[in-house]
């Protein structure tokens, strides 16, 4: 079986020397079809985890075919996507299927004093809603779990008046029945006034339907910025309410079901002959019967923090310091303040570097926690490799002290092949399986091949090892993979 896969991808790469345009589909004015072919193939150092089970490999297959089709019409434009899936995780468990992924149809007029567009689709993946802080529906969350349907309306007048309305059922396979209603107005003028309003019919064995209602004010004067927003949570068996005043008052003297939120800035403070400041201020509350599981997902608390930023204008350096204090009076009372700090840099050398550190000290009654972590690297990139290396002390003085070391770097071989390494050493993790590389061949703009060896998890943040993902490496074996995708 791995012979036949090796041959097959030996062959497609070879077929990656033929011209581009050999892959090309004639487009239909003003239809445009396109596709993606995808063969991808993971064999595993072992089947299962248990040490007593005599196989050594466990192959996977899921190859996919992806078409796409793009109508722009003085009708409106149309947008298609379906895609054909083969996945093979033993031999006796083939799956082939065909799915319809994503559907969207927009009209857009735009007059001389109004533009709006109307908007019909099918699994939708991103409900943008220009909130500036706290959104009632997070744009990637609502569209998370795709198997939606829905309609959206936007219009714009005179260019101070924004008004979204947005209807659509969420759900999966197993549960279609929650549906959301949202509607959003907007006044541009020496302030940006908006109210937002979130109706939600949870289905299922929910009985009452949900409710938020947001208030939010933004403005800017010279080098200040600030924003604050009010919203307010609630149920009812009505299909149509807004949300009730409710008994009580939290510790901060605001409603059980209220959310407060700010966010102040100052920028661009300059200093001769040193650089420049920049100073954000946010605050958050959040009561102890306010919940929006499509928004803000936050436990009952209130939040102060104040971050300062420098840029030196005499060299390539710049700092960061960040203080945060979080007070939880629901349920068990919890403070946690937390220090941060960082700075980067150049040398005349082109040497990078950066230094990282955090301390984090938590209080409960009876019972107290610290944290800490120092985190420095040094990158260093020439005309063909970039290289990193990185050592992070974690929890020092702790029963849960750590030591973390990493090198990375990324080597470009020639023009259409390219090297990427990451290799991990830490005294909690074994030091076999912290290996990750990746081979990289782009023929042209439509090929793309990968070969890897490593662990499936490897982390995606910023800064590598304060990366979360690192702590679930732990639990997977290093794998090969194979990836071959064509596009036409």
């Amino acid at each position: 079986m791995l012979r036949r896969t090796g041959a097959f991808v030996f062959a497609m790469v070879c077929l990656a020397q033929v011209e581009a345009h050999a892959f090309k589909w004639e487009s239909i004015d003003p239809v445009v079809i396109g596709g993606r072919f995808q063969y991808f193939t993971v064999v595993d150092r072992a089947s299962v985890p248990f040490r007593w089970n005599t196989t050594t490999q466990s192959r996977r297959d899921l190859t996919r075919l992806m078409l796409d089709l793009d109508a722009d019409t003085r009708y409106g434009d149309l947008y298609l996507k379906g895609s054909a899936l083969w996945d093979l995780t033993r031999p006796s468990q083939i799956q082939k299927r065909f799915l319809f992924e994503q559907g969207d149809y927009l009209w857009s007029q735009d007059l001389n004093s109004i533009d709006y567009s109307l908007r019909l689709f099918a699994n939708e993946r991103r409900f943008i809603t220009y909130d500036a802080v706290a959104p009632l529906l997070k744009d990637d969350l609502v569209g998370s779990g795709q198997d939606n349907l829905g309609v959206r309306f936007d219009t714009r007048i005179k260019n101070t008046v924004d008004v979204i309305g947005l209807y659509s059922s969420l759900g999966d396979a197993n549960d279609g029945l929650r549906d959301i209603g949202y509607l959003r107005t907007a006044y541009r003028g020496p302030l940006i006034l908006s109210a937002s309003y979130l109706l939600d019919h949870p289905g299922g064995i929910i009985d009452s339907n949900h409710a938020i209602f947001k208030i939010e004010v933004s403005s800017s004067f010279k080098q200040a910025y600030g924003v604050v927003s009010y919203q307010r949570s609630g149920y009812s068996d009505r299909d149509v309410f807004f949300p009730s005043a409710s008994e009580g008052e939290d510790a901060k003297s605001l409603p059980k079901d209220a959310a407060f939120f700010a966010d102040l800035r100052l920028t661009s403070i300059r200093i001769p002959k040193a650089g420049s400041f920049k100073f954000i201020y946010n605050y958050a509350f959040v009561g102890e019967s306010f919940f929006n599981d499509l928004g803000l997902a936050a436990e009952a608390q209130q939040t102060n923090s104040l971050t300062g930023l420098f840029r030196s204008t005499q060299s390539e350096l710049n700092g960061r310091l960040s203080f945060r204090r979080s007070e939880r009076f629901f349920f068990e009372e919890k403070d946690i303040d937390r220090w941060e700090g960082a700075l980067w840099g150049r040398f005349r050398n082109g040497l990078d570097f950066w230094l990282r550190g955090e301390t984090i000290d938590t209080t409960t009654p009876g019972f107290e926690d610290n944290g800490n972590f120092v985190d420095v690297a040094l990158q260093r990139e020439l005309s063909k490799v970039r290289t990193a290396i990185h050592v992070m002390w974690k929890d020092i003085d702790t029963i849960f002290s750590d030591k973390r070391f990493a090198w990375d770097g990324k080597l470009a071989l020639s023009p259409n092949w390219g090297l990427y390494w990451r290799f991990l050493v830490s005294s909690q993790f074994d030091l076999g399986d912290m290996l990750y590389s990746r081979l990289e061949y782009r023929p042209n703009d439509r090929l793309f091949f990968v070969f890897g060896y490593g662990r499936t998890v490897i982390g995606d943040g910023p800064f590598l090892l304060e990366d979360q993902d690192i702590e679930l490496s732990r639990f997977s074996s290093a794998q090969y993979t194979l990836l071959l995708r064509g596009d036409f």
